[in-house]
């Protein structure tokens, strides 16, 4: 579509929840526009979208890197799909960033840390956010390699220029060559989103 926006994602409660989205899309006779079946081995989890009006597009998807659904809206109008996205999260009861983060703050070591701060990765504002900043941040400093590498992960959600010192600093100077190398990327590809807007 052209000149398409996506609003903010609201993160789903249960994982998978595609039963519960498509309730709510035929209570509200949201017409089917699309599905695209997971493969889980290619990284690509399932999507469906329908139209909530026109132009105005809303997508459930089954994010697997950290597995959890969410729901956002893409339109061209950004305050329209802002509203549209915010009246779903009250309507879906979906986690507020204030849960998101406190789950981070009550996670255990290892992957449920890990998946706890991919998922306020994947809840993070489209505009910069200093404590959803701080948050993800915190994890780098974990000894864990996989919780390192989930949290540089975590940034691509939202791709703030203010990670790339961050990621640069990482990628210089992490014990683990699998979390450098992924960061180095991360980097790159941040760098070249940042050269795009300009």
């Amino acid at each position: 579509m052209i000149f398409e926006r996506r609003s903010s994602r609201r993160v789903l409660r249960e994982y998978p929840d595609f039963a519960r989205v498509h309730r709510y899309a035929e209570d509200h006779s949201f017409a089917p526009v699309s599905e695209r079946l997971g493969d889980e081995d290619a990284g690509t989890g399932y999507e469906m979208t329908w139209s909530m009006a026109p132009a105005v597009i809303l997508h459930y998807v089954e994010d697997v890197v950290s597995r959890s659904g969410h729901v956002h809206v893409t339109g061209r109008d950004t305050a329209d799909i802002e509203s549209r996205v915010e009246t779903l999260g009250r309507e879906l009861d979906t986690l507020t960033m204030k849960e998101l983060t406190a789950a981070v703050g009550e996670a255990g070591a290892g992957p449920e840390l890990a998946r706890a701060l991919l998922r306020v990765g994947l809840g993070a504002p489209l505009a910069f956010d200093a404590t959803v900043f701080d948050v993800i941040r915190g994890g780098l400093a974990n000894e864990d390699a996989m919780v390192r590498q989930s949290t540089v992960y975590a940034t691509t959600y939202s791709p703030w220029r203010e990670w790339l010192p961050v990621l640069r600093e990482v990628a210089r100077d992490d014990p683990s060559a699998d979390v450098r190398e992924l960061a180095a990327a991360t980097a790159g590809q941040l760098e070249q989103l940042d050269g795009d807007e300009s």
